[in-house]
């Protein structure tokens, strides 16, 4: 999925660190202007959530999710350090 570094960075301590400081996936956001991220290992339709959560997109959000899904979700923030853009939720 295609999304804002900017709104990552803001929203995760997570992709703070891995875009913005010195590690590769900053240089190469700073060369290149985007970069390919890999999150093996996750939810796709949690990551898709939060991302949605991360960039506003509100009226994307289902009013009600499985357990299996909020599991992943909470999984996921935490992972990603984006506890404060997630909680209204």
């Amino acid at each position: 999925i295609r999304v804002s570094s900017k709104h990552l960075m803001l929203a995760s301590s997570y992709f703070k660190r891995s875009l913005g400081g010195a590690l590769t996936e900053g240089h190469t956001l700073r060369s290149e202007g985007h970069v390919k991220i890999k999150m093996d290992g996750l939810e796709l339709d949690a990551m898709l959530l939060v991302m949605n959560m991360i960039h506003g997109r509100f009226r994307q959000l289902p009013s009600s999710v499985d357990l299996r899904t909020l599991t992943s979700i909470a999984i996921l923030t935490d992972y990603l350090q984006c506890h404060e853009v997630v909680e209204p939720f």
